[in-house]
């Protein structure tokens, strides 16, 4: 940020002061990596479709600093983030151009997480507009109107994906629908998802600092611990398939973040229904973590459990889950 000053004058001399100061207090709180993370967020409630079902924020610049990076993007990062990171490179932003990423699920159909639409989401980091728009005609990809903006789909369908640069350090990217919806919501013609009063809720009281954290309701709620809960592997070769049908019945949404130091810290919390449904989970996970335990020790009994270091909490109608895992090795 500059800041131009005169040069007569107390007066003017007092007012480059304080001008001086109010810089640097700005670009001390836009270097901050939490305060970037709540724009990016604030912008993700406001442009998302309301009926998304998952939220997940991940700071790839904090990441890509650890030395099992690899390993963790296999493990914990959103599938199908790196066919979009390819597609991207398309247009000539590569995966170092990202440093922070919300993404986006789209609602359920019956009882499933929507496949067809696939992810959505925004990018914070380089976006060079113009460079942007040269390689996509280099490469006879035609600019689509979006709003005020355009819109290039590196793939021959509108299911995308899709991008367009809304400034230089901001991105949007989904199917051409869903940027319709994401551009429209931001140009102020639809509803965003900070209409949706449970989600904005629970994301505005969660933004841990964390690399890696998320909101999670209905079907998207089973399919992230599916995914990436430590320990389901063996439960699916011991044949001890994961039912979100039953364990989750009462649960309205799910809370998580992962941390990474020398270990893995993920903490999840479930908000129920009541008490009751709070009760009911405790005693589901309970039984799950024994069965996990059972099969782990008989299939790998020399090496460390992922879930040996699990901690179950419940308090009215949340429950809480932290583990403690080792960081995974490539």
């Amino acid at each position: 940020m500059t800041v131009h000053c005169g040069t007569s004058g107390t007066l003017r001399r007092s007012r480059c002061t304080l001008a001086r100061v109010v810089a640097l207090a700005v670009a001390a709180f836009v270097r901050q990596p939490g305060l970037r993370a709540q724009r990016i967020v604030d912008e993700a409630l406001r442009d998302f479709p309301a009926e998304t079902v998952r939220l997940e924020y991940t700071n790839l610049a904090s990441l890509r600093k650890l030395q099992n990076y690899d390993a963790l993007r296999e493990r914990y990062l959103a599938a199908g983030l790196k066919d979009l990171e390819n597609s991207l490179a398309k247009l000539g932003i590569e995966e170092s151009d990202l440093d922070e990423l919300v993404l986006g699920w789209p609602g359920a159909k019956e009882g499933k997480l929507d496949a067809g639409g696939g992810l959505y989401g925004l990018a914070q980091g380089r976006f060079r507009t113009a460079e942007i728009t040269d390689l996509a005609a280099a490469r006879k990809v035609k600019p689509i109107p979006v709003g005020s903006v355009e819109a290039f789909c590196v793939s021959s369908s509108e299911q995308g994906p899709c991008l367009c640069s809304l400034d230089e350090v901001m991105g949007a990217f989904g199917s051409l629908k869903q940027l319709s919806a994401m551009v429209g919501a931001r140009e102020g013609g639809d509803e965003g998802l900070s209409s949706n009063d449970l989600f904005a809720r629970l994301t505005n009281g969660s933004r841990p600092d964390s690399p890696i954290w998320g909101v999670a309701t209905d079907a998207a709620i089973g399919d992230w611990i599916r995914s990436s809960m430590p320990g389901q592997e063996t439960m699916r070769q011991e044949s001890m398939r994961f039912d979100s049908s039953l364990v989750l019945t009462g649960v309205e949404a799910l809370t998580y973040s992962i941390d990474v130091t020398e270990r893995v810290c993920i903490v999840l919390r479930f908000d129920c229904s009541s008490s009751a449904s709070a009760g009911n989970l405790r005693q589901m996970l309970s039984g799950l973590e024994i069965l996990q335990r059972m099969a782990w020790q008989s299939r790998n009994p020399n090496l460390p459990n992922p879930l040996e270091k699990l901690a179950l909490e419940s308090s009215g109608e949340r429950v809480e889950v932290k583990v403690d895992a080792l960081v995974p090795t490539p």
